[in-house]
This record gives C-alpha cells, structure tokens and sequence, in this order.
C-alpha cells in the first residue's frame, strides 16, 4: 500500500488483561475519566462505579489456604450460606480428613458478612454498604494465625476490588467506543478484533492511547489494511456475520420478552429503545453498502426478521394509545 493510499479498513486489535486470574487492573474509575478526557474520549464510556458486593464476593470466592497443622492437613475454604436482598453471609471452615473414618471433617472458623443498604416502598435508604468479619475467639496458635493471615487478604481483596477496574470493565470501555465509531467485530475474535473504517484512525490511535496506561498486560494495536481481494473478501464477510449477529441477538431478547407477555403492548418506551437499535444497524449496514459497494444477505435477512418484529408491536403500541 503507497503511504498516500486510502486503506480498505482499519484493523484493531486488543489484549486487556492483569495478567494474574481475576485480579483487578491497576487503575481506578478516576484515573480511566482523567485519561479519557485527555485523549479526547467521552467520559460517557466510563463503566458504572464497582458495586461492593461485587467486590466482596471476588474478595472472597478465590480465598483458600491450606496448611499442616500438628501433622494433620488443614485446608481453610469460603462457604456462601445466606443471601437475603440486604445480607450476604460467606463463611471460611476448616477442614481436615478424620485419621480414623476417612471421612472429611469441618469446623467453622470465621463469618463474613456484607450487609446492603434496605430500600422502602417509598425508595427511601436505610443503612450503608458495609463489610463484617467475625473470627471464632476459641482458636489459637497455628490455626488462629492462619484464619487472621486468610481474613486479611480477604480485606485488602475487597478494597481493592472496590477501588480498582476489572479487565471486564475496560474491555467493555474499548468495546462500546469502538461499536460507536461503526466498527465491527471480527467472527470467531473473542471479542478482541475489530475492523474500523479508516477516517476513524486518529480517534482509534487514541483509544490505543488510553489502553497502554491501564496496566502493563493492556494493548491495543491498530493496522491499516491494504484494498487487495483476499482482505476486501475478509471485511465483506466480517461486516456480514457481526451485523447478523448482533440483530439476531436482538431478534431473540424480543421474543423472549413476547413470550413472556401474550398479547400485551410494549412500554413506548421499550419500543423506541428497540427500533432504535434496529435503526443503527440499518444505518451501519447502509454506510458499509455503500463503501465498499457489496452486498451483505445474511445480515440483511436478520433485519429484515427484526424489523417485521418490531413492526407487528408497534401495532399494539399504537393500540394502546387510543384506548388510553
């Protein structure tokens, strides 16, 4: 391709990752906004703030310990035993195979306890988010110091969680920005590749930008594609299955909520919110037509399903407006 040469499509490419399990990035919501701002973004992608419990049962799922204890082996493992709209109980047991039966024995050794804020009929709030852990005051020694050593990582795991973004979350930031610039997905990518037109190059370079500072597994790389055949034929058919894709996935929360509900009309509201996602993936399989002069049928027929949809409830709609 001459450097003075219009590429077929932008390839972009991206790995978001800690690069240990489950464990948070090393970037806060705050430090992804001053980012985003810097680089031009919306701040409007932000993800929602970290829920506590969600922070809590991360903090807590992966804790385990195993230990030797007077020649026994001891094994500490996290328990959920109660969940309630505002009380969530994890407990840590201790456990250890009977010499005798064979059998494995446990002792529960510490409580962890998340408690949510109860919300009235009226939508008032009573409490706060708020974390307790009880450990049993009868051990010692050994067994005692390594329940404290296990609740402790528990906390700094729950703070951390608290104040740090998930991978999850960062790809969703990538992902969003990206599908707003008219990119689609590349079949069979993970969710990592993307094909974007090429004015969106400054706007991709960016976003490439922001994601190299989300930590040192964070990458995104953007590759201009030259216009040969083998690559035209790749795009075409890659703007065909994610558009398919994405209108079927559609096709199938609609009649799933349908099924839910015979005969009985759409929310305007929820009506609107669908026609309006049928309407960007019309207009983003126009604009694709009529760059690359193709046809795309597989998506075309998704739409056209999602369309007769949203048609036949747009019918009830209306109906239950003049009867109101």
């Amino acid at each position: 391709m001459s450097p003075t040469a219009q590429p077929l499509s932008l390839f972009v490419w991206y790995t978001i990752s800690s690069g240990a399990g489950e464990e948070p990035l090393p970037i806060t919501r705050e430090e992804l906004k001053d980012l985003l701002v810097k680089a031009d973004i919306d701040p409007q992608f932000l993800p929602d703030t970290s829920r506590a419990i969600d922070a809590f049962r991360s903090a807590t799922t992966a804790a385990t310990d195993e230990y030797d204890s007077d020649g026994t082996p001891m094994r500490l493992v996290v328990r959920e035993t109660r969940q309630t709209p505002t009380h969530v109980m994890r407990q840590v047991f201790r456990q250890w195979t009977n010499a005798e039966s064979g059998e494995i024995e446990e002792q529960r050794v510490a409580d962890l306890q998340f408690f949510r804020p109860r919300r009235t009929a009226a939508g008032r709030v009573h409490g706060t988010e708020r974390l307790r852990i009880l450990v049993d005051q009868r051990m010692s020694g050994l067994d005692r110091a390594r329940v404290d050593a296990l609740v402790k990582r528990i906390q700094a795991a729950y703070k951390t969680n608290r104040d740090r973004l998930s991978s999850h979350a960062v790809r969703a930031v990538a992902r969003t920005y990206l599908y707003r610039l008219g990119a689609v997905a590349v079949a069979d990518s993970g969710g990592g590749a993307y094909l974007l037109p090429p004015e969106h190059r400054a706007e991709a370079q960016a976003l490439q930008a922001v994601i190299r500072q989300c930590g040192p597994g964070c990458r995104l790389r953007v590759i201009p594609l030259p216009d040969e055949p083998d690559l035209r034929e790749m795009v075409v058919e890659s703007i065909d299955v994610d558009i398919e894709t994405r209108a079927l996935v559609l096709v199938r929360d609609v009649g799933e909520w349908v099924a839910g509900h015979p005969e009985v009309a759409p929310t305007t509201a929820r009506w609107t919110g669908w026609r309006a996602e049928c309407r960007i993936m019309q207009d983003l399989l126009l604009d694709y037509s009529d760059r690359y002069d193709a046809t795309f049928p597989r998506a075309g027929a998704a739409l056209d399903t999602l369309m007769e949809m949203t048609d036949e409830l747009g019918l009830l709609v209306a109906a239950a407006r003049k009867a109101r």
